[in-house]
């Protein structure tokens, strides 16, 4: 790509991420009260624990109009130390990051709740400037399919996924460039919000000490790895242990599986696959496409390794269908590994000319779909859909109900339209997802076999309550298609 054409992307993506960035009132979204707290907090005496005077500031009812929604620590959401300080469960770095936005929109008297989303505009516009500087080709492809992934949604949320993405987008064109120990530095940063992301890190690191040479660059990657435990420290020395997420049960190591982690990738609702389709076949193809080009296979299949041992880590999160603009805010760290996948098919190399261009067309019907879905769903402020179905999901679940068998709570709070407390999803009755014209899947236990008779007739293929063990017979969710 000419220079000409590079700068004339950059300006147009600088005006579409920090354009609204700035003129766009803040709102509170998923944790944002924590991240926006925290922010108050260290801006105004350099420590990320809860103050009355931090709570204040937000909550001033003459300043309500600089934001959408009332900031407010929810139960849990932050602890006591053994001094009494207070700090949240998530960790400070993104905030600590928000701290010069907010001293500059501080300067010029605008709206300093506006900090977050400014930093993640500029954050995600130095990804696109890194991947276009650094990435080559792949950089290039990456860079536009970026801007136009659900991803570049979560800039205006003050919550973390922009910082993480950008963050894993710029580790990747290091990389690329030749600097694995740049590339484990941005990751173990992205892993600071994001802990699942230190498997890339460990990769970069890896990489890293392997080409080396012997001294002090030798040691830069390992000091650029430790960053990724500096929240575990903090909490062990505040806390006596190295994490709060499992202290109140946010996640559950006994939660991890593969389906769970399959569901960030191809779930119709919380997975990747409704909204950059094309892009992720086309990485799934990549090892074989690059095979069938000569060109080296492994970085290929070690990226989908760190994608999917990432995903399986994820998994341990009990609130599975949380607050979202699109796919799951899980599969948004991971979203900027599965485009570098796809496009590196796409670097400037002889190879089977069939083959070469197949990727082209895909590489073409990518950019253009998923500029189809970011207008169709509001341009860089969607609203939040994680109580309603999928566009793909409604598709289905209307048509061949039988293919789509989801998570329990991504199908109840769906269907439900309200969530439910870690899960547990309300047995009064069976969970029925319907249409004008009758019943289409529902999701139920043995004894609400005779209501969902009555509500819906009898299924085609009813389940099977005696295969199940006697201790679990009335107490298990099982899935019935009409």
């Amino acid at each position: 790509m000419a220079s000409g054409i590079q700068r004339l992307f950059i300006g147009v993506a600088a005006v579409y991420l920090l354009r609204p960035a700035l003129l766009e009132r803040p709102r509170v979204l998923g944790d944002a009260s924590e991240y926006l707290l925290m922010v108050e907090s260290l801006y105004r005496h350099g420590s990320a624990d809860l103050r009355a005077e931090d709570l204040r500031s937000l909550r001033d009812p003459a300043d309500r109009p600089r934001i959408e929604g009332l900031v407010k620590p929810v139960p849990d959401s932050y602890i006591a130390d053994g001094s009494g300080r207070a700090y949240s469960i998530h960790f400070w770095a993104y905030s600590l990051l928000c701290l010069p936005a907010r001293a500059l929109l501080h300067v010029f008297h605008a709206n300093e709740l506006k900090a977050p989303q400014v930093t993640n505009a500029g954050l995600f516009l130095l990804a696109v400037v890194a991947l276009l500087r650094y990435g080559g080709a792949a950089g290039h492809l990456s860079a536009a399919l970026l801007v136009l992934s659900p991803a570049a949604a979560f800039v205006l949320w003050p919550h973390p996924e922009a910082f993480s993405c950008a963050l894993v987008a710029i580790s990747l064109a290091l990389k690329q460039a030749g600097r694995p120990t740049g590339a484990t530095l941005a990751a173990a940063l992205a892993s600071l919000q994001a802990a699942p992301l230190v498997i890339l890190a460990l990769w970069f690191w890896w990489d890293a000490r392997s080409s080396a040479p012997a001294g002090i660059r030798a040691v830069a990657p390992t000091l650029a790895l430790l960053l990724a435990g500096w929240p575990f420290v903090f909490y062990l020395v505040h806390y006596g242990r190295p994490n709060l997420l499992l202290l109140v049960g946010a996640v559950d190591p006994a939660r991890v599986s593969l389906a769970r982690a399959c569901d960030l990738f191809f779930d119709l609702n919380v997975g990747m696959l409704p909204y950059v389709a094309t892009a992720l076949l086309g990485a799934l193809l990549a090892p074989l496409a690059l095979l069938a080009l000569g060109r080296p296979v492994r970085p290929s299949i070690v990226l989908w390794a760190v994608l999917a041992a990432t995903a399986f880590l994820s998994s341990a999160a009990v609130n599975w269908n949380h607050g979202t603009a699109g796919p799951s805010r899980y599969a948004i760290w991971l979203l900027p590994l599965v485009l570098w996948v796809f496009a590196q098919t796409l670097e400037p190399a002889p190879g089977n000319a069939r083959v070469r261009a197949a990727f082209g067309v895909l590489a073409v019907v990518a950019l253009v779909s998923q500029t189809a879905v970011v207008v169709g769903r509001g341009g860089l402020n969607p609203s939040m859909d994680h109580l309603r179905n999928s566009y793909l999901a409604t598709f289905v679940l209307e048509r061949y109900p039988a293919l789509y068998s989801p998570n329990a709570e991504v199908f109840a709070e769906r269907t439900l339209g309200y969530e439910v407390p870690d899960g547990a999803i309300p047995n009064r009755e069976a969970v029925v997802y319907r249409t004008d014209q009758g019943c289409r899947k529902a999701l139920v236990q043995k004894r609400h076999w005779t209501d969902l008779l009555h509500r819906c007739g009898a299924p085609r293929n009813p389940p099977d309550f005696s295969g199940l063990a006697a201790a679990n017979r009335r107490g298990t969710w099982l899935y019935v298609d009409y």
